[in-house]
């Protein structure tokens, strides 16, 4: 997925549904992610997804996502900012790894893509933007009631 917007969705639906889920470092980590293919297309390089776009290598987008929003969240757990850039980043090999080519999740033990095609790209767009507005709407919802913030 292009940059970013669409990977926010699955966080938003997320956050009013745990309590212990930052949507904050979510996002954080989607944007740490995608640094690696915007670096890729401004050298033009053949290959835009690469280390960080493994489920192995998504760990040093995670870990870099903790350092940035722990200075920023400072009332919230490390724990609870790295399960959410955890879930950040390995939803994201997921999901890019559904519509592109050259993804390579499982490296460096394996080459293959199982993710690639597995559902239609319109359902997978649909689905992130879906998962969005309903998360939207239930953290509308809940927001008082549960003192859900990001």
């Amino acid at each position: 997925m292009p940059l970013t917007p669409f990977h926010f969705g699955p966080g938003i639906l997320i956050k009013p549904l745990a309590k212990k889920f930052s949507l904050t470092a979510f996002i954080v980590s989607q944007i740490i992610i995608d640094l690696e293919p915007l670096w890729n297309i401004l050298r033009k390089a053949p290959r835009l997804h690469g280390l960080f776009h493994t489920f192995l290598g998504a760990l040093i987008p995670a870990f870099l996502t903790v350092m940035v929003v722990r200075n920023i969240l400072k009332r919230v757990p490390v724990s609870v900012l790295l399960f959410s850039a955890l879930i950040g980043v390995w939803s994201h090999v997921i999901l890019d790894g559904i519509m592109h080519r050259d993804m390579t999740p499982f490296f460096p033990f394996s080459d293959a893509n199982p993710f690639l095609g597995i559902i239609p790209l319109s359902f997978l767009y649909w689905g992130c933007v879906v998962s969005g507005v309903i998360g939207l709407i239930l953290w509308l919802l809940f927001r008082n009631r549960e003192g859900l913030d990001l």
